[in-house]
This record gives structure tokens, sequence and C-alpha cells, in this order.
């Protein structure tokens, strides 16, 4: 648990250091034993509370999801690889879990993934467009339709500041 403690402060806070003024406070994740589907070991899931707004620090915050998967080495590697973005709209790093796992990637080393804005929980920002699994060609035939995009804005607006 000491280790995983060094993780997260090294992987979350170190950026935050110099963004951050004395008087914003961010709490300390705390992660607990978790099981993900298609992953056969424990992993430490969590959250880590930010605010919506970064540059006033004040106001709603907002809940990223952490999840460390633990190294198979007897001897971790002391830096973790720390997961950024899964890339391509949709994706959230929180997903992918089983994805690192089957990888590999955690063979000398724990993996750290934390979820970026927007791409999670209750705070995620989708938008209704056209296309389905069914039929994903709507998704594309809605890219740039201003009225879709309209639409979309003052939807994630009624619940979110755009502006952070």
């Amino acid at each position: 648990m000491i280790r995983t403690k060094a993780i997260l402060a090294l992987a979350l806070f170190t950026p935050l250091a110099a963004t951050t003024s004395r008087s914003s406070r961010y709490q300390a994740p705390v992660l607990t034993s978790c099981r993900v589907p298609y992953v056969p070991i424990e992993i430490r899931c969590g959250t880590f509370n930010v605010y919506e707004d970064r540059a006033r620090r004040t106001g709603r915050q907002i809940a990223l999801f952490i999840r460390v998967i633990p190294s198979a080495a007897p001897t971790p590697a002391p830096d973790p690889l720390v997961f950024v973005s899964a890339g391509g709209p949709g994706t959230t790093n929180s997903d992918i879990v089983s994805f690192a796992y089957a990888r590999g990637w955690r063979q000398d080393r724990d993996v750290v993934m934390v979820d970026l804005r927007g791409t999670s929980g209750p705070n995620r920002l989708d938008c209704r467009t056209p296309g389905s699994p069914d039929s994903p060609l709507g998704y594309l035939e809605s890219v740039f339709d201003t009225s879709v995009v309209d639409a979309c804005r003052a939807a994630l607006s009624s619940r979110a500041d755009l502006r952070a």
C-alpha cells in the first residue's frame, strides 16, 4: 500500500504542484482492492477529485477514475507506467484495463491508469448523434453538421462548465 501511495503521489501530484496555489487543496485518492471484467487478479481502484474549473480552483469537483494494475515482478521497477490516454473519441482508460493486462504491460512495473476529464462516470461528456453500432455511417455523416454540434453544446452546457 505504501508503494501505491508513492506511485500516485508522483503520477498525480507532481504535475499539480506547478499549477496549484497553496490555498487550493486536493484530497489524496484512496485506492481499494477491486475486480474488473476479464482481469483475473485484484487491482486497485479509486477516484481523484479535481475542480471542474482548473483556473479558478473553486466550485464543483469532478471525479476521475484511477485503476492500478500491480506489477507481476517480485521487485517492481520504481517508476510505474502511467497511461495517459487510450486515444480516440469515446475511449477511457478505465475501460481498457483488461487490454493493458492482456498485453503484459505489468510485467516489470505497476500500471497506473487515470481517466481524462469528461470520459467516464457521471461526468462523462457524451452527445446524442446520428449513428449507432448498427449504423456507424451516421457518426461520420454528422461530424460537420453545425446543428448537431450546437445541440450537443447546449445539452452539455446544462450540466458541465465547458469553459474549463
